[in-house]
């Protein structure tokens, strides 16, 4: 799927390019009204980049927790525990 993909591709990406594409999602979550895909889509690639790139993930999280800490309450089930995986994954004690 494109959430899988986007999360191998952010480990070649710059650091620029990653801080862009988290704007593009967070802008998709924000954005999206009843669009229910758009945030799916949103937490899904957010989650991908945080578990397939982590090395990258980390240098950059400042740009990517704060969408997941608001979308992990998110109404929508599949957004939500998306969302709520990333954050727990990113913020645990363990995690790097």
């Amino acid at each position: 799927s494109y959430a899988i993909s986007a999360g191998y591709c952010v480990r070649v990406a710059s650091l620029k390019r990653i801080e862009s594409l988290s704007k593009k999602l967070t802008g998709y979550y924000f954005e999206a009204g009843d669009n229910e895909r758009l945030r799916i889509l949103a937490a899904n690639t957010s989650e991908s980049i945080s578990r397939y790139s982590t090395d990258k993930f980390q240098s950059v999280a400042v740009n990517f927790l704060p969408l997941a800490f608001i979308g992990k309450h998110d109404p929508v089930k599949e957004v939500g525990s998306a969302f709520s995986k990333e954050w727990e994954d990113s913020t645990s004690g363990g995690s790097g």
